[in-house]
């Protein structure tokens, strides 16, 4: 998944990942600040499954792109599994922390009131 944020700087996109993946219960265990690079996992005790999770935060001309990859472990199976339940999960929390406010015409937007693309 592909999240674009359009009135928001690099820096502010670490930070608003890393606390969403903070209140999704996720454990940072690298971050690499410099190349936007932010991995996180979560073990889910009782089912012996391991959810990883990371984000990739580049800059671009119109905004910032986040880049979401998440895969459940399973260690019975010792399978690899998409994980777009995750990723959806960390897109609501975002949105609740842009606090974003419906444009006043949302038939004749101007720049001021693009704030987020999401892309499967």
């Amino acid at each position: 998944m592909t999240i674009r944020l359009y009135q928001h700087s690099r820096s502010e996109a670490l930070r608003l990942t890393i606390s969403t993946l903070q209140r999704l219960g996720f454990t940072n265990y690298f971050t690499d600040a410099l190349h936007g690079m932010i991995r996180t996992k979560k073990e889910l005790n009782k089912s012996g499954q391991i959810i990883f999770f990371d984000v990739h935060v580049s800059a671009n001309t119109y905004g910032v792109s986040l880049s979401l990859i998440s895969n459940c472990f399973s260690e019975t199976t010792c399978t690899f599994i998409s994980d777009t339940v995750s990723e959806e999960l960390f897109l609501e929390g975002l949105h609740d922390l842009l606090c974003i406010q419906p444009p006043d015409n949302p038939m004749k937007l101007n720049e001021n009131d693009y704030a987020m693309a999401v892309g499967f």
